[in-house]
């Protein structure tokens, strides 16, 4: 199976570790306990919701370590990056425009996982193979804010929780 051939839906499966085990893992993501946590069961339905409802192209969901010093959680080290196709040539490539636009979207999306998901921090969103990327943190107090993107020449500087350096 090619992952970029592969489409979360609904209609895969009647349940939700039915689903993980032929959905979400071709996709990149592994369950930490195929579909029966609430982080699972939340990751599943937003993807769902991304290549369903709004029919993006979801190529892959990549869960992965967070190496920046400037994390100010000791149990949150995971991030979570949805990445969507760049190929202007396929079908779907203006709803996943959309989408990257759509900050109210992603903010739902980026704290509904990271209000169910305790080892996560941050929820990307990006275009494949571009520089279309927008990050989601959620804060020592709890709020999820955009990160705020730095210019590349304050790479040297230590950058702090909630920012990132743009390209």
């Amino acid at each position: 199976m090619r992952m970029q051939n592969f489409r979360l839906s609904s209609r895969i499966a009647t349940n939700i570790s039915c689903c993980f085990l032929l959905g979400a893992v071709g996709l990149g993501y592994a369950p930490t306990s195929y579909g029966q946590s609430s982080c699972d069961s939340e990751v599943l339905e937003v993807g769902r919701d991304i290549t369903d409802r709004i029919n993006a192209h979801l190529v892959k969901i990549n869960k992965q370590w967070i190496n920046d010093s400037s994390n100010p959680f000791s149990s949150r080290y995971y991030e979570l990056v949805f990445v969507f196709s760049s190929d202007r040539r396929d079908e779907r490539f203006a709803k996943s425009q959309a989408l990257m636009g759509s900050f109210k979207l992603q903010e739902k999306y980026a704290t509904s996982i990271l209000k169910n998901c305790d080892s996560l921090a941050k929820v990307t969103f990006g275009m494949n193979a571009s520089g279309d990327i927008i990050d989601w943190y959620i804060m020592p107090n709890g709020d999820i804010k955009r990160g705020v993107c730095l210019p590349p020449r304050q790479r040297s500087i230590l950058i702090p929780w909630g920012f990132n350096v743009c390209v």
